[in-house]
């Protein structure tokens, strides 16, 4: 019968070994994660949208010309007036005719007429309920509220 040393050669080799084989692994798992989660996409209905990276988005198509907004027409002539950017991690939906913001700024009016909801500001007027930062909405309510006591 034949007895197998289960100890590497040299101990330190096989932790530092060990550490890598983990690290490699835990890369390779957040790679995949963010390869499914793009490749499985959205299921919201949003504009067309060019190739984007896992990190960046589309902030490289921007990069590439020497004026964004150049960069910008050259997209709109492939994807249409209305398309669906990522900049990093924030989602933009762009439009590049008079036409199409006209048809974008009437039918959704109040709701790109909201602030962008930001940590330090939740947190100054206790999640947006101050006079200081409310929702678009609620602005004329408050301020008629306070005016009348």
């Amino acid at each position: 019968m034949m007895l197998i040393d289960k100890q590497p050669a040299c101990p330190e080799y096989g932790k530092r070994y060990t550490k890598l084989r983990f690290a490699d692994g835990n890369v390779y798992l957040l790679f995949m994660y963010m390869i499914a989660k793009q490749w499985k996409g959205s299921k919201s209905k949003l504009p067309p949208e060019p190739k984007v990276l896992p990190l960046i988005g589309n902030i490289h198509q921007l990069i590439g010309s020497s004026f964004p907004h150049h960069a910008l027409r050259e997209l709109a002539k492939n994807y249409g007036p209305v398309m669906h950017l990522k900049l990093g991690e924030l989602t933009a939906i762009i439009t590049s005719s008079p036409e199409a913001a006209e048809a974008a700024l009437k039918t959704h009016e109040l709701s790109l007429a909201q602030r962008p909801l930001l940590v330090a500001e939740k947190a100054m007027s206790y999640d947006r309920f101050g006079a200081v930062f409310p929702p678009y909405a609620n602005v004329k309510n408050l301020y008629n509220g306070i005016t009348k006591r």
